[in-house]
């Protein structure tokens, strides 16, 4: 029943808001009541029914029914009743269409509305907006419902239009909020720009950024948009094509400055373009008229970054590759039938075609990006080479490398071939270059398939070249041969052709920075080498500099210091410009040092162009006029030196320097120094050879001027060249046959001197191959052998041995070879004392005249008294250091040689029968020179008897010989205490004493090492008498603990033979030490010990009894401990016991203190008392109970 009734209820509410739909108006109020009355709940249909379908508005609907009883309110704004389906028969959601009045009264309940219905109101506000109604909102009711339409973004198709944001009165702030959330600034916003403007919201000094206010400010305002560009206060990031063609057109009408920072932005804004604009190619090409006149009036530094990115507009992705632009057919306007108006074109060549008329063509070499390949227009080829040609004749600052680059990149791929031929006629000429002409020509002749014109102009150019140098005609002729080959050949010849062609071509050279302003104005050393007549160049530039030597500016002198360093030598042969630049470099120069520096590479230049005497006439003019190059002599050896090392070759003709050489060279001496400077380097091998006769001529003509015949052949000596004869017509010569028939010929000069002692004055012929005679020539020889003939030993010495400077001494010695031969001819007549050394001296360098010499020598100073009759010491020492440097080198001759020499003999030379011979004589023979150790005993013998009074020979050297040595050691001894004043010589301290007792430890140290380093490498130990001598000896002083413990080590297993010890055990351990007098350290006798316990049981017996009985005096204590913990054998032990009760409480304690000492402090006991243990027990127990060993035993 309740079902029922529930259907009966909804039925009845449909037909109520049926009644309310289909009513008819008088009626409406009556059915609302009737509704609101009979079901109150259907409220939200009949607010959708009044919209809908009666037409009526939020805010009447609204009023209607509440003025029929039902409730109203936010409750009933629902997205249904907007958007309601119910009253459509075809069931499509109808939208309700709110008024103005009705979205205010929304507004009321914003806060408490769904978020569905909030969108869908701000939606259908700004739909209101953005319809022909919503040109009228007044601005004040808009921001009081901001919050309504902001709810919701519109999208791009939503937004309004620019007008609708115009005329509402509000901030700048809240104005473009609305712009940038709101309003499509890609419509017409010219309207929206003057407003903004006028109010002031658009200054100056904020950036703009927004692309459509930009347009709007191009297109109100261009100059202004020009202004803001160029100020950086427009920001574009990617600008659409027709804005950015209209800002072009607007810089480039606007007449605004353009400063560096406008500039700075220009270039930002044509980076912009060629990044982002490289699609958009009809607008792009628009652009480029624009640009490039702007870029016109740019400084040209400023331009080139700005044409690179320009350029880049036109190319393609790919490299090289250039993108097509559709423009109008040129004919299309002539022919009215024509059907193709428009026809497809590269807009690299439309950029090119309008850059040139604004662009030179360093710009275009130096900015624009270049093309790979591009088929252009015959139009453009022709356009192109005139306005290169017009380039050439500018003569502005276009260099010579980006004449080649304009070549290479633009014109050998733009142009024709017979326009290229053209051009590089014309710029060979402009550019007035070598190197230009030698680095383009393979450029030029691939172009134009090498046309013949090219190969005729290089000839002219360097036919016309009279001071080409061989490298350009070479690298001339090697470019003909690579472009012409049939020409060349025909020309030179197949015999020139082969080697020609099997030659590689060199890289072209690098092109002299010049540029065609100064190809013809040029003052450089650079520019005047490379010009295509440097010769007239070179005079061209002097005759516009006439005073120079007068003005003498520091830019006048810099161009000089240019010319003279850098100008090739081959202008300097020119004579009127060798002419100026003496009179030049001869003026006075405020920087002297700079100045010098000019006339040493004036001079070497003029020094090396030189070929005529003519030539070294000009050098010699220029060297005696000059005022700043100090001694002329030494500045003309530095200059000789360097022309010299760069000579090539060793075929330095001196012929063309002899006027050089006259002039400067007036002694023997001078003229040697500068032959030295051009012919000897020590560093490399060169030819050394003076062959030019008449060089040699002026060489012994001035040697000849010299008074003394010792000058003349010192100054010989020193010549580091040869003037050799000049062959016979049928000599050849075999050097290695000349060399021993040089020695054969020295050889059979000895024998000669041996066999006949002829000391006549007349030389023996020099029939033989003399080395002096091919060194020096028949000159060199005359000079040598009259200077011979009265030779005197000392000046022979002075000759041959060069005095105390190495140089000279290596002179000498190569001089003495080459003497060899010609020294036969000298005769010595006499020989007094004090030329012994002296021909000592010779001999030893020519051994052949040993035999005529030497009795002459042998006999010196017979006449005067014995040699060691000299008064001045030092006259003995120097003439016996002479005579044995001669004798050192040869076994001496006791038979020849004089008794007076025998003490210079070399004695390590000499033999045992020598030895015995020169100590009979009573000769001092040095022992540390004779090799004592290796000599034989009976000579050791005979050599330590003569030195038996020296004590220290007989230290050094006893112990090395072979034999017995006890009786040296018994002289040693003695010899000791009478030695006191060695003994201080060698002793340290301050105190006599102490210098005597140090001395005496030194002698005896030396004395032991030796017997020590005797018995270990000899293996040749010492008998017992010499062991009782050496330690008796030493036990008369007290020995330093250095050389007691070298005895010690004596006694030692490895150093002593033990049948041969028992003596010195015995002798050792009975010795008395007396503290700091004499006797030995406790070292030697704990080494004795040692020794005797390596002794036979029965040989240590016999050495106890032998020690102790008859003893009246007490043993040492180390002794008595030895024996008190040694096994003993039954005879001995009394004699210990009678020891032992020598005593005192001192003794005991010191005795039992070293038992305990020697055993270790924990651990097995290995020292004790073996055969006294019972005298020793009580002694123990004592000092254990009480530790007062002193105390009696008890009994």
């Amino acid at each position: 029943g309740s079902y029922t009734m529930k259907r009966a209820t909804w039925r009845s509410a449909r037909q109520h808001v049926k009644a309310v739909r289909t009513c008819d108006t008088e009626r409406l109020e009556q059915s609302l009541a009737e509704a609101a009355a009979a079901f109150p709940g259907c409220a939200e249909r009949v607010l959708a029914v009044l919209i809908h379908v009666r037409a009526f508005s939020l805010a009447d609907a609204l009023d209607c029914m509440k003025a029929a009883g039902f409730r109203v309110g936010h409750a009933l704004l629902t997205l249904e009743v907007f958007l309601s389906s119910s009253h459509a028969h075809d069931g499509r959601q109808s939208e309700a269409r709110l008024t103005l009045a009705d979205f205010e009264l929304a507004f009321t309940f914003w806060d408490r509305l769904e978020d569905a219905v909030k969108a869908w109101l701000s939606v259908s506000f700004v739909r209101v907006w953005q319809s022909p109604a919503g040109a009228g909102l007044p601005g004040p009711l808009l921001f009081r419902l901001k919050e309504l339409w902001q709810h919701t973004p519109p999208t791009a198709k939503q937004r309004l239009p620019p007008a609708r944001a115009c005329g509402l009165g509000r901030s700048k702030e809240e104005t473009f909020d609305l712009l940038d959330s709101h309003v499509d600034l890609n419509g017409d916003t010219t309207a929206l720009v003057g407003e903004l403007l006028s109010r002031g919201f658009l200054p100056p000094d904020e950036t703009l950024g927004r692309h459509g206010l930009i347009g709007g400010l191009v297109w109100t305002r261009p100059e202004l948009a020009a202004e803001r560009l160029l100020a950086g206060t427009i920001a574009l990031d990617k600008p659409q094509p027709t804005i950015a063609r209209a800002l072009a057109a607007a810089i480039a009408d606007s007449s605004s400055e353009l400063t560096d920072r406008a500039v700075k932005h220009f270039g930002r804004f044509v980076d912009l373009l060629s990044e982002s604009l490289p699609q958009s190619t009809n607008a792009a090409l628009a652009m480029a008229g624009p640009l490039l006149a702007v870029a016109a009036r740019l400084k040209e530094e400023e331009r080139r970054p700005i044409l690179g990115a320009l350029s880049g507009i036109y190319l393609g992705p790919a490299p090289g590759e250039t993108r097509v632009a559709e423009v109008v057919h040129p004919r299309a306007e002539a022919l009215a039938w024509f059907t193709n108006r428009t026809v497809l074109q590269p807009s690299y060549e439309i950029f090119l075609d309008t850059a040139i008329r604004a662009i030179s063509l360093r710009e275009l070499v130096g900015a624009v990006r270049p093309v790979e390949s591009l088929r252009v227009s015959r139009g453009f080829q022709e356009r192109l080479h005139a306005w290169a040609l017009a380039q050439l004749e500018r003569r502005d600052a276009t260099s010579t490398q980006q004449l080649l680059q304009f070549l290479t990149r633009w014109l050998v791929k733009l142009c024709t071939a017979e326009q290229v031929v053209t051009w590089w006629l014309r710029a060979v000429d402009a550019a007035n270059s070598w190197s230009f002409l030698l680095a383009s020509l393979p450029v030029a002749s691939a172009a134009s398939g090498c046309d013949e014109r090219l190969h005729a102009r290089v000839a002219e150019l360097l036919e016309g070249d009279t001071c080409a140098t061989p490298a350009r005609a070479d690298a001339v002729l090697l470019a003909f041969a690579a472009l012409w080959p049939q020409k060349v050949l025909s020309q030179v010849g197949i015999a020139a052709w082969l080697p020609l062609s099997r030659r590689r071509a060199s890289p072209p050279p690098s092109v002299v920075s010049g540029t065609l302003a100064s190809a013809r104005t040029a003052e450089s050393a650079a520019h005047i080498n490379d010009a295509l007549a440097p010769e007239a160049e070179m005079a061209r530039v002097l005759a516009a500099h006439p005073l120079m030597h007068k003005t003498k500016t520091k830019r006048e002198f810099e161009q000089l210091e240019d010319w003279v360093l850098r100008l090739e030598p081959r202008l300097l042969n020119v004579a009127p410009v060798q002419a100026r630049l003496m009179e030049l470099l001869c003026a006075t120069w405020s920087d002297r040092a700079r100045l010098l520096v000019l006339c040493e590479k004036f001079a070497f230049k003029l020094l090396v162009v030189s070929e005529t005497p003519a030539d070294i006439a000009s050098l010699v003019t220029f060297l005696r006029k000059c005022p700043h190059l100090g001694g002329k002599h030494d500045f003309l050896k530095r200059q000789l030196a360097r022309y010299a090392s760069a000579s090539t070759g060793g075929g330095l003709k001196l012929a063309p320097l002899l006027p050089l050489l006259e002039a400067f060279a007036p002694t023997a001496e001078a003229l040697i120094d500068l032959l030295h400077a051009l012919l000897y380097f020590p560093l490399r091998e060169m030819c050394n050879d003076v062959v030019d006769p008449p060089v040699v001529a002026l060489l012994y003509r001035l040697l000849a001027a010299e008074e003394e015949a010792e000058r003349r052949v010192l100054l010989l000596r020193s010549c580091r060249f040869r003037t050799p004869p000049p062959p016979e017509r049928d000599e050849c010569i075999d050097s290695e046959a000349f060399e021993a028939a040089v020695t054969a010929a020295a050889t059979a000069g000895t024998g000669v001197a041996a066999a006949t002692p002829d000391v006549g004055d007349a030389p023996p012929p020099l029939d033989l191959p003399c080395p002096l005679f091919r060194h020096f020539g028949p000159h060199g020889e005359a000079v040598v052998l009259e200077y011979l003939r009265s030779a005197s030993p000392k000046s022979l010495v002075k000759l041959f041995g060069g005095g105390g400077e190495a140089e000279a001494q290596q002179e000498g010695a190569a001089f003495a070879k080459l003497c060899g031969v010609a020294m036969r001819s000298w005769r010595l007549a006499a020989c007094r004392l004090e030329e012994v050394a002296d021909v000592l001296t010779v001999v030893g360098w020519f051994p052949e005249a040993r035999s005529s010499c030497a009795p002459l020598v042998w006999g010196a100073g017979d006449d005067s008294g014995r040699f060691e009759a000299l008064t001045v010491e030092s006259q003995v020492e120097q003439h016996t250091a002479q005579v044995r440097q001669v004798l050192a080198s040869t076994p001496p001759d006791l038979g020849a040689l004089p008794r007076k020499w025998w003490h210079c003999v070399p004695w390590g030379r000499c033999t045992e029968a020598d030895l015995a011979q020169l100590v009979g004589a009573g000769v001092e023979v040095p022992l540390s020179e004779v090799g004592f150790a290796a000599r034989g005993w009976p000579t050791q013998q005979l050599l330590l008897e003569a030195h038996a009074d020296d004590v220290a020979a007989l230290v050094e050297f006893a112990p090395q010989a072979e034999g017995p040595i006890g009786v040296y050691l018994q002289r040693v001894f003695e010899l000791l205490p009478a030695s006191d004043s060695l003994l201080r010589k060698l002793g340290d301290g301050v105190e006599d004493e102490e210098r005597l007792q140090s001395g005496w430890n030194q002698l005896l140290h030396t004395l032991l090492a030796k017997i020590k380093l005797r018995i270990r490498e000899q293996g040749n130990p010492l008998h017992s008498e010499e062991q009782l001598l050496l330690f008796g000896g030493c036990a008369t002083r007290l020995a330093d603990p250095s050389n007691s413990t070298l005895l010690a080590d004596l006694m030692e297993a490895k150093l002593v033979d033990p049948s041969h010890i028992f003596e010195l055990i015995k002798f050792v351990l009975g010795c008395k030490y007396v503290p700091n007098q004499s006797g030995l350290l406790h070292v030697v006798r704990d080494s004795a010990l040692r020794a005797m316990m390596r002794l036979d049981k029965g040989e240590r017996d016999e050495l106890h009894r032998t020690l102790l009985q008859g003893r009246e005096s007490a043993l040492p204590l180390q002794v008595l401990f030895s024996l008190a913990v040694t096994e003993l054998d039954a005879s001995v032990q009394p004699l210990v016991v009678r020891q032992t009760e020598r005593l005192d409480a001192d003794g005991w304690l010191e005795l039992l203190s070293l038992v305990k000492d020697a055993n270790p402090v924990s651990g097995k006991v290995h020292t004790f008392p073996r055969s006294l243990g019972p005298l020793f027990a009580e002694r123990f127990l004592a000092r254990y109970l009480r530790d007062d060993p002193t105390l009696p035993p008890r009994h």
